[in-house]
């Protein structure tokens, strides 16, 4: 089992406790599904996701959540009903089995890229993108550059002079499992969710990248029938893009 799973094991449904929850707003949510049929058959990467979900499930009733994580499934099913839409674990640094390679009509992931590190970031795009059916959609919102939480940890980091046990500028990748003096220190504001979940989530997360934008559509254009139709940054975070690319 991938070790990352183990970070969402752990927090399950406080994830979307409103003291901590930062998927998609509503303004977001409608970037999503701009010029998405109703009916279509929609994927959803990542059961974390969940604003995004409820409204996929209101514009289909085709609906497919797909999830490393058997915790974050169990706490989405719990959460929106059993039967309400397909749930699946995966794990994207697995091809797809051939039952779901390119059968969606719209593919979607919010911030997903952004748990991979260096060398899983190419491999989990060509994954995901095998997924989209002919001639049509996958839609990514990732953060390019640093989050403000990665900030603070790096300025911890240089306080301490522990830097360079858990940053790496070469490939922008920073490993939160050995940021623990850091996270500890920086994990006071975390509201009604128990701390304990806290640590073990950001602990199991590990190794992550920070791509730019020209590594993002370098890993596409790697990538066999794949074409960047469109980028739009985030109506919320400016440094949140989206981006839209086709199977041709």
């Amino acid at each position: 089992m991938n070790v990352k799973a183990k970070a969402w094991d752990a927090i399950g449904a406080d994830f979307w406790h409103p003291s901590y929850y930062s998927g998609p707003t509503q303004a977001e949510v409608g970037q999503f599904l701009r010029g998405v049929d109703a009916g279509a058959s929609l994927c959803i990467l990542g059961a974390s996701t969940i604003s995004l979900i409820r409204a996929c499930l209101e514009r289909s009733s085709d609906v497919t959540v797909i999830d490393f994580s058997e915790g974050m499934l169990t706490a989405l099913k719990s959460e929106i009903g059993e039967s309400r839409c397909r749930t699946i674990r995966h794990d994207l640094l697995d091809p797809p089995p051939p039952e779901l390679s390119g059968i969606f009509d719209a593919v979607f992931s919010d911030r997903l890229i952004n748990r991979f590190d260096d060398r899983e970031m190419p491999v989990a795009c060509r994954n995901m993108f095998q997924l989209v059916g002919k001639a049509h959609l996958a839609r990514h919102k990732v953060r390019l550059g640093f989050y403000e939480r990665d900030i603070a940890i790096l300025e911890a980091g240089r306080r301490n002079g522990t830097l360079a046990n858990f940053y790496f500028p070469l490939t922008q990748e920073i490993d939160y499992s050995r940021a623990t003096t850091e996270l500890s220190e920086l994990l006071a504001a975390s509201g009604e969710v128990p701390q304990d979940k806290v640590r073990k989530f950001h602990k199991y997360r590990g190794l992550e990248k920070r791509p730019s934008l020209d590594e993002i559509v370098i890993y596409h254009e790697r990538i066999r029938g794949c074409r960047l139709l469109a980028t739009e940054v985030s109506e919320a975070v400016a440094q949140d893009l989206f981006f839209d690319f086709t199977s041709i």
